[in-house]
């Protein structure tokens, strides 16, 4: 289980690692940040550049017995499964980061990656989570993988709002991490929810608060 539970303000930018991603793998204005540029059916068995194959990628996937902590430090017993999405595509993507003057820049989070479709179920004993969904498994590097599912709405018990009691935000969305290796798998669920400034102004801001809910 990955260690610290937090809650932070920030600004939106280009985070792979944080935010998710608009259509084609994209974040904020459109040829602005890290942008796709090519996308590429593989084979399982295909080496790739990333000297890799898709099925060592699928070969972390299965089923998994964890427990969900919270921040109180309450426990649940969960049962996680990913696996290849039926009809699902297996491709290895390019991107390239621009900046604001559209000038390429070698940035090591964004450069070429295997997207899987997979279907993830998680389910706590609690019955907090009770989630049924479909998400792209990523791969950088060798014998590790994760992805980042939008949990819309969320199936079980979760109540997301109940974190941000008497505070006033735009919306509130639920995102279930799930970071998978050699060894097991491992996550969070967090909550994030964003308020922006200056509606329809230009040079407004938009923020987010995230604070994890539970960890595993």
């Amino acid at each position: 289980m990955r260690k610290g539970f937090w809650a932070v303000l920030v600004t939106m930018a280009c985070n792979p690692d944080t935010q998710k991603p608009g259509s084609g793998g994209q974040f904020g204005e459109e040829n602005l940040g890290c942008v796709e540029i090519e996308r590429v059916s593989v084979a399982l068995d295909d080496a790739s550049a990333l000297g890799f194959d898709a099925q060592s990628v699928i070969d972390l996937t299965g089923s998994f017995s964890e427990t969900l902590v919270y921040g109180d430090d309450s426990q649940s017993a969960l049962a996680l499964q990913v696996a290849p999405a039926d009809g699902g595509v297996v491709e290895l993507v390019s991107y390239q980061y621009f900046d604001e003057s559209g000038q390429e820049i070698a940035m090591a989070d964004c450069s070429q990656q295997i997207e899987i479709d997979v279907e993830v179920q998680a389910v706590s004993d609690d019955g907090v989570l009770d989630e049924s969904v479909l998400g792209v498994l990523v791969a950088v590097a060798a014998g590790e993988a994760s992805l980042f599912v939008e949990l819309d709405p969320p199936g079980g018990d979760l109540d997301p709002l109940a974190y941000y009691e008497g505070e006033n935000y735009d919306s509130v969305a639920v995102w279930l991490s799930v970071w998978l290796d050699e060894s097991g798998a491992s996550g969070d669920v967090f909550a994030q929810a964003t308020s922006s400034e200056g509606d329809g102004d230009p040079d407004g801001t938009v923020s987010a608060t995230s604070v994890t809910i539970a960890e595993f």
